[in-house]
């Protein structure tokens, strides 16, 4: 056979070595592993948002909070 006939059946008739196919899927699930880890983080991080939100507005709304000093007077009184 010529070199170009050969290269042309190997080409052609180019079979993947055994275990190739079990790579491929140990790859697609360490790669769904991730993804999945990524998507519960991502689940908790909004979670914790909406807590601390949720926290804020319910402070807001309850009787004790911040001092606020009324306009025109302070807290202090004058040094001398």
């Amino acid at each position: 056979m010529e070199t170009s006939q050969r290269a042309m059946d190997t080409t052609e008739n180019h079979q993947r070595p055994e275990g190739y196919a079990m790579y491929d899927y140990e790859m697609h699930q360490m790669r769904a592993a991730e993804l999945a880890q990524e998507a519960a983080h991502r689940r908790l991080v909004r979670e914790a948002r909406r807590t601390r939100a949720a926290a804020r507005r319910s402070a807001r709304d309850e009787a004790e909070g911040r001092v606020i000093a009324e306009l025109g007077r302070t807290r202090f009184t004058r040094a001398a």
